[in-house]
């Protein structure tokens, strides 16, 4: 009979997006035998239960929630790219899965659901135009209700990874705002993004070495991705929940591609963070120009015999979270 669940499984799964067809794997590979045995053979009551699942074992399965919510919204524009809360479902209202400003699950309930920029050859994106209220599932706010004039939603889910694990965000005013990541505990905890042209990708992994000796917790691509993940998505979030973005700077920084991408991302997410607090570091990795646009920043210059030090007292202040 195992063999029999297994092929239904992989028959329902085919056609789902991949972030939502890797929760379903996780959940499907933890269920036990007997579990497996509910689960119906229609494709919507399936996804359902497997979802209702998960949501009913939160404490073990709410990161993998939260992750495959803002994974599908990203992956599936023009598709279902809100997931039904099965939990919540009646004859008088329903309710999708969303993610709050802080990263956190929540459960919305009766959104107005409308398709921007539809064509005859396109269906659009499907975005959440409305809702009634939302019920906050994980975190400080946890059985708290809101709705969009005591503390709005994000037009676009926030995945802030380890939140829902236990690197808890502080409480949002109920007046709304911007959420940054939780202030880390300790330097081990500091998120450090490393933004850098293709061309220095091997003095940058040298700056990735002695930031993780140093205690740090540094993100590069190169070591952080994963075969088969969505490289671009992921480094997306990886910016965003960097504590510190480090851009690394050289001759090689200011031509067109990816890495003007990942600076403009940076850029944006500092205009997000509280006056006065370190979050992004222009690195000199040699003696080079430094765009105007990161010219408000004060930059370090690695190459130099004080360096690295200056730099990794910067980052012990921003581990601190001192404002200067």
């Amino acid at each position: 009979m195992t063999q029999h669940y297994i092929e239904i499984h992989k028959k329902i799964r085919q056609n789902r997006p991949p972030a939502f067809a890797d929760f379903m794997d996780l959940v499907y590979l933890r269920m036990s035998e007997a579990d497996r045995e509910l689960l119906p053979g229609e494709t919507s009551k399936y996804v359902n239960s497997v979802v209702a699942f998960a949501l009913r074992y939160l404490s073990e399965f709410g990161e993998a929630i939260a992750e495959m919510v803002a994974g599908v919204y990203a992956q599936s524009p023009g598709g279902e790219r809100f997931i039904l809360d099965p939990t919540r479902l009646n004859e008088i209202s329903e309710s999708i899965l969303f993610l709050d400003t802080d990263g956190h699950l929540v459960t919305v309930r009766n959104p107005e659901l409308v398709r921007e920029r539809e064509t005859r050859d396109d269906l659009g994106t499907l975005v959440m135009k409305r809702y009634q209220s939302y019920e906050v599932l994980t975190g400080l706010l946890s059985g708290r209700r809101f709705d969009s004039y005591s503390r709005p939603l994000p037009s676009e889910p926030v995945y802030q990874p380890g939140v829902i694990l236990g690197a808890t965000a502080a409480a949002l005013p109920l007046t709304g705002g911007v959420s940054t990541p939780t202030l880390p505990e300790s330097r081990s905890d500091l998120r450090v993004f490393l933004c850098y042209a293709s061309e220095d990708r091997e003095t940058v992994r040298s700056l990735y070495s002695k930031l993780q000796q140093s205690g740090f917790h540094p993100w590069l691509d190169k070591e952080d991705l994963l075969p088969g993940q969505d490289w671009d998505l992921k480094i997306t979030r990886a910016v965003r929940a960097a504590h510190v973005v480090l851009v690394c700077l050289s001759q090689h920084s200011e031509k067109r591609g990816y890495v003007q991408k990942e600076i403009k991302r940076a850029l944006d997410v500092a205009d997000e963070q509280p006056e006065g607090s370190i979050f992004l570091i222009p690195v000199r990795l040699v003696d080079c120009h430094v765009p105007e646009r990161l010219n408000q920043w004060q930059w370090v210059d690695i190459f130099k015999e004080d360096g690295y030090a200056k730099l990794e007292v910067a980052l012990r202040v921003a581990a601190k979270g001192v404002s200067i």
